[in-house]
């Protein structure tokens, strides 16, 4: 069972002290975010790529006459291409070496933090920047399409953008500041 260890407090208690000592519960949240915005959608696509075949095979054997109930992981076997295992793996590999990264590299874990931030709060910003600043009317008075193109991809990117670029500030502010006291 899943919550086995949620039964006995001094076991919780003494695996949240191992999570909060050091910084190991950064690193954690850190890794989350940063494997949310790099493997996951690599991943996301390609699993949804994996039910998808999985699908229409089972689809197409329910309609032989001498179908007969398929497990799961043989219609998996019988379905899984390589092409989407490597796109698996490569999802895999591209969100862990984005982790890494972002512990090792003050700036890269800033970055992703601050793309992450901006993902989050995108939903509640973008009814805004549509109906105040790149509406439909302003953005068809425009002559040119790829100036029009160019805007609409702004305006759909611009709080994960303002996101980065706070993380950024903020972290050549914390830079500074210490190259200051130093």
């Amino acid at each position: 069972d899943i919550l086995a260890p949620v039964y006995n407090p001094v076991k919780l208690m003494f695996g949240l002290g191992l999570l909060l000592h050091g910084r190991a519960l950064s690193h954690v949240i850190l890794f989350t975010h940063a494997f949310k915005i790099s493997g996951w959608p690599v991943l996301k696509r390609a699993l949804s790529k994996v039910k998808a075949t999985r699908a229409a095979y089972m689809r197409e054997r329910e309609r032989e006459p001498s179908y007969t109930s398929t497990m799961p992981l043989q219609a998996l076997a019988a379905t899984l291409q390589p092409e989407e295992v490597m796109e698996l793996i490569a999802g895999l590999h591209y969100g862990l070496v984005t982790c890494i990264a972002a512990v090792v590299s003050p700036a890269v874990g800033a970055a992703g933090v601050g793309l992450s931030v901006g993902q989050s709060v995108d939903r509640h910003v973008q009814p805004l920047i549509r109906r105040y600043v790149a509406t439909d009317k302003r953005l068809l008075t425009l002559k040119s399409p790829h100036l029009r193109h160019w805007l609409n991809s702004l305006a759909n990117h611009a709080s994960e953008m303002a996101g980065v670029v706070a993380a950024l500030s903020f972290l050549n502010f914390r830079l500074l500041s210490g190259c200051l006291l130093g």
